[in-house]
């Protein structure tokens, strides 16, 4: 009897190792099957959107969203609802799924988009109207729909006023845990009706719209950062000033008295710099050169402008080594004159382009990403969008300064942006525009971000020179670089020309001269044709009967 109880507790635990070895072994699989669904420490981002909606400007709200997520370090991947395939989410190990609806009057749907959708296991962020079903089921919230209302964002007693809105779906009796970000306001009630702009619930967010500016900006970067979880979060981002639309045919003057401005005020900025492949011997060239030199030796720091595509600037086909021959060459000759390029500026339609990305942009470590303008070329374009070590979200200060607001908005207590963030203003074209800036940045109660005292080391490569950027000095393959003013060269350029310049004046004399002889002889050619008449006159009198 005792036997048979001995083999009985054997064979239970027999059965109890067996089963347990059997679980540890598939558990790695489980795992992995996770993992590949939502993958937390990916990067990968699928932007979905209905329609560009150009006549309503829907392709600055994908630029805008595009050029965020690029900035928060996420690899974007954008597509359309009706070319979305069935299992791209599954397979493509996304993070997230953003769903932007940009024409709300018309429901464009995919069932296997939205089967798809439903089943993923990522973070699912739905921007505009129409929420689907399952979205609201994931946002764990009812909704409810303002008409004809007047909105306005309200933040530490500042109101934003808004465009006036026609219809908006909201959330109310929002269940479990969640976070709001920012709060709408409507006019016209009192006591203030009020209600969130931005949430978050189980995973799920919500944004009824999109801004490009204002406080809206800063409640999408906080949504987005705190949804995807990345480093960008847990700090705020000091905006950096760039100086946009800086070419050799620009006033120059007027650039110089804005630099000497910003250095008189301790504000360090960066100059988004073009270069053109014509007249580089000119002695406009020179000066050009000269002042992107003046600005590094006082708080500045030079991003050289990605070549435009139209107008001129680019003629020939552009091609992987047509496009890397002319960005190379345009960095050589800014490092011979001792500007140093520390990154590149360029659209966002750069960055979704597989030549200009990586022929152009994969070139600099440090991207300036601009909107794109209205109309743009597309060479190769693709819907993925690289990544680099750091991107800044460029806003004009001018979409700052069109809003209706009670209270000015750049102030550090409202501008707490959660990506790196750049502030552009347009060199001035006249005297009256360069007053105007002066006389804004110095209303602004905004601490510009110093790169001077970031420990980051930037780096660029030229050739064989690598150069890097840090507390404020260059260095050439390691070799900390002084950059010398160009007083010597200037007269060394003016001796150099002196020759030239007695020839020029000895050519405008003979050239004056020859003019004023002209005169003279037409002068004289008239008299004559007068004498001749007058004599005519006198000789035909004499024939005549008195």
């Amino acid at each position: 009897m005792d036997w048979v109880k001995l083999t009985r507790r054997w064979w239970v635990i027999l059965l109890f190792l067996t089963v347990a070895s059997s679980l540890i072994a598939q558990s790695p699989s489980i795992k992995a099957a996770n993992f590949q669904k939502s993958d937390s420490s990916s990067n990968k981002v699928l932007l979905v959107y209905d329609s560009k909606n150009a006549y309503y400007n829907g392709e600055k709200t994908i630029d805008s969203v595009q050029r965020l997520l690029t900035a928060l370090g996420m690899e974007t991947t954008t597509t359309t609802i009706s070319k979305y395939q069935k299992g791209t989410l599954e397979k493509g190990g996304y993070r997230a799924v953003i769903t932007l609806v940009n024409w709300k009057s018309i429901n464009f749907t995919n069932k296997s988009f939205i089967t798809d959708r439903q089943n993923f296991q990522g973070s699912k962020i739905h921007i505009g109207q129409n929420l689907q079903t399952d979205e609201v089921q994931g946002l764990q919230a009812d909704i409810d729909k303002i008409v004809r209302q007047q909105l306005m964002f309200e933040s530490n007693g500042i109101l934003e006023q808004l465009p006036y809105t026609d219809s908006m779906e909201t959330l109310n009796n929002i269940k479990g845990n969640y976070l709001t970000f920012g709060k709408l306001q409507l006019e016209g009630y009192e006591p203030a009706k009020t209600m969130p702009f931005g949430v978050i619930s189980n995973n799920n967010a919500y944004l009824p719209f999109w801004k490009t500016t204002g406080l809206g900006l800063i409640y999408e970067q906080e949504l987005l950062t705190k949804l995807l979880g990345n480093q960008h979060g847990r700090k705020n981002y000091r905006p950096m000033l760039v100086i946009t639309k800086v070419t050799p045919f620009a006033h120059l003057n007027y650039l110089k008295q804005l630099i000497r401005m910003l250095y008189k005020n301790g504000i360090h900025f960066a100059l988004s710099a073009t270069i053109i492949n014509q007249n580089m011997n000119q002695k406009a060239f020179a000066k050009y050169v000269n002042v992107l030199k003046y600005a590094e030796n006082h708080n500045g720091l030079i991003y050289l402008r990605a070549p435009y595509l139209q107008d001129g600037y680019l003629t020939d086909s552009v091609t992987n080594k047509s496009l890397r021959t002319v960005i190379s060459k345009n960095m050589r000759l800014l490092y011979r004159n001792q500007v140093y390029s520390m990154g590149i500026a360029a659209p966002n339609y750069w960055n979704h382009d597989k030549v200009l990305t990586y022929a152009g942009l994969k070139q600099a470590n440090e991207i300036l990403l601009l909107s794109n303008p209205k109309i743009y070329p597309e060479i190769a374009a693709s819907n993925k969008g690289a990544t680099y070590r750091k991107v800044y979200y460029v806003a004009s200060v001018a979409s700052f300064e069109k809003i209706k607001a009670t209270h000015s908005l750049l102030t550090d207590e409202n501008m707490k942006f959660k990506v790196p963030t750049a502030l552009n203003i347009n060199l001035p074209r006249t005297r009256a525009k360069l007053l105007r800036i002066e006389k804004d940045l110095n209303k602004m109660d905004l601490t510009w971000y110093d790169f001077s005292a970031d420990s980051v080391l930037r780096k660029i490569r030229i050739s064989n020179r690598t150069l890097t950027y840090q507390f404020g000095n260059y260095y050439v393959n390691g070799v900390q670089r002084n950059i010398t003013t160009n007083d010597n060269n200037q007269k060394q350029y003016k001796k150099q020309h002196k020759k030239v310049l007695f020839v020029q004046k000895i050519n405008h004399i003979f050239k004056w001269s020859s003019k004023l002889l002209l005169v003279i002889v037409i002068i004289s050619l008239i008299g004559l044709v007068g004498f001749l008449i007058k004599g005519r006159r006198v000789y035909l009198d004499k024939f005549r009967r008195k």
